[in-house]
């Protein structure tokens, strides 16, 4: 099983509790709160901020580089107007064929952000339509749910978060 966190405060209850799955992936500030077998930040500014922590695997976009430790994203649908999530989707569907489960994705739900804090600046769109278009193509063919109990705004299958879980228990 595939984890990508975002960053949506929706995931939060679960960031502390679920027991580490076989490969995550999250975004940005991640490590603050969960350990992750990867980070993606698209923002120059986050790039050069995060610590590196030996043995994760990092991915951001060519012109947000902030070392040569950093992998590289280039596929210019994604890198044009994307987000860190969007990364985050593209790089763990290149490591991985797992069902994925995307918890945190709060599109059309809310502005905020768990990281509002550290980003110093107010809530904004965490999202456009072609981020949408991007996460449709970018899973195409793959098993991948949105875990939350609202109803985001997202071209993929929703489950709820105790859907999820149970999911979890039968494993």
């Amino acid at each position: 099983m595939t984890i990508i966190w975002f960053n949506g405060r929706s995931a939060d209850s679960l960031l502390k509790t679920l027991p580490k799955q076989s490969f995550e992936l999250g975004c940005n500030y991640i490590e603050l709160h969960r350990p992750v077998d990867v980070v993606c930040a698209f923002d120059i500014r986050v790039v050069q901020q995060i610590t590196l922590t030996p043995g994760v695997e990092y991915y951001t976009r060519t012109d947000a580089r902030a070392n040569s430790t950093w992998s590289m994203v280039t596929d210019p649908a994604l890198v044009n107007g994307g987000n860190s999530g969007i990364l985050a989707c593209y790089v763990a569907r290149q490591l991985t064929q797992e069902p994925v489960y995307i918890l945190g994705c709060d599109w059309g739900l809310s502005n905020h952000s768990r990281f509002d804090s550290v980003y110093n600046e107010g809530p904004k769109r965490k999202y456009s339509n072609n981020m949408k278009r991007a996460m449709k193509r970018i899973f195409e063919g793959t098993e991948t749910y949105i875990v939350h109990d609202d109803t985001p705004d997202v071209p993929l299958p929703i489950i709820s978060v105790k859907h999820f879980v149970n999911e979890l228990s039968n494993k």
